[in-house]
């Protein structure tokens, strides 16, 4: 494909990007500016030894939420899966993650600061870190976990 071609077909994407309504429960509650020293990590109720950060929305109620979570080095999480999809950015450091029950760290892809994960609801994973990662997660509350049965 052309450059010019690639600009058309960016440009159209663009137009119907922006086009798109935007569902009133994606709408933001307020505005914010939040700096990085703002941001107030607590101890990850879900995952002891990890830690979280709510930028927005409440883990505890329905609706968007955004977070981070900064897992330390080898830290495991074992193969379970959440009720709303998931999409996160490793923000700094690496881990492991694979999808699966059956938690095979062979079989997880490395994702390095910069790297896109996008999780269908109800999807088993696991999780494997080899040093501190940050990772910032978008997703629908309320923030729940369940560990995959075998």
């Amino acid at each position: 494909m052309n450059g010019t071609k690639c600009a058309q077909y960016f440009l159209l994407a663009m137009v119907a990007a922006t086009a798109m309504p935007v569902a009133a429960e994606e709408e933001p509650a307020e505005n914010k500016l939040i700096t990085a020293d703002e941001i107030k990590w607590v101890e990850n109720p879900l995952r002891p030894g990890a830690h979280i950060a709510i930028i927005e929305g409440d883990p505890n109620k329905a609706g968007p939420l955004v977070l981070r979570v900064k897992f330390p080095a080898d830290f495991k999480i074992p193969p379970h899966w959440h009720p709303h999809g998931e999409r996160f950015v490793v923000l700094s450091g690496s881990m492991y993650e694979g999808f699966g029950e059956d938690g095979d760290i062979s079989k997880a892809k490395l994702l390095t600061a910069g790297s896109v994960g996008i999780m269908q609801a109800k999807t088993p994973h696991y999780v494997l870190t080899r040093e501190e990662v940050v990772v910032q997660v978008h997703t629908t509350g309320p923030l729940q976990s369940f560990p995959v049965k075998k």
